[in-house]
């Protein structure tokens, strides 16, 4: 029960990992594409 828990707790960080990597990078090309529009 308590590995079952673990393995529940394991799977769940990956995939807010997975989730707050791609946030990440969405906001590095908005941020980029905002630096164009400034720039110009």
């Amino acid at each position: 029960m308590a590995l079952k828990a673990i393995i529940i707790v394991v799977q769940y960080v990956n995939v807010k990992s997975v989730i707050l990597d791609k946030n990440y990078s969405l906001n590095m090309q908005m941020d980029k594409l905002y630096e164009r529009d400034c720039s110009e």
